[in-house]
């Protein structure tokens, strides 16, 4: 397997209001770090990429830094409707250095980003 570059737990912000990185982040980041290579054949060019609830931003972040690894574009979000968890989301990507590859959104998760986003997310 391909060793590819994922967010530090040291380097990642949260609060007692965010959602703290845990087992199950832990396990989507390996599952989407043994698939990325399957990624590089997005028929229709950059993918679109949604986090919705990305509390403490581990999870965007890690995919982000796999992406430029291996020289990926995307339209990355991260979406969460805690203004907490938006600021925690910025401060991890600005700690690992990718706070410009994705954008950190805050909403009521789906509903304002609905009409844009019907037919265009792919993972």
């Amino acid at each position: 397997m391909l060793e590819l570059p994922i967010a530090e737990i040291k380097h990642t912000a949260w609060t007692a209001d965010v959602y703290e990185p845990s087992d199950d982040t832990f396990l989507l980041v390996d599952a989407l770090q043994q698939d990325v290579v399957t990624w590089s054949d997005f028929s229709n060019g950059a993918p679109t990429v949604l986090e919705l609830g990305c509390g403490s931003g581990y999870v965007s972040c890690s995919l982000a830094l796999m992406m430029q690894h291996m020289c990926m574009r995307a339209q990355m979000l991260a979406v969460d409707h805690s203004c907490a968890a938006v600021e925690a989301t910025r401060q991890t990507l600005q700690n690992h250095k990718v706070d410009h590859v994705v954008e950190v959104i805050q909403s009521d998760l789906t509903r304002s980003l609905h009409s844009n986003l019907v037919g265009h997310v792919d993972l």
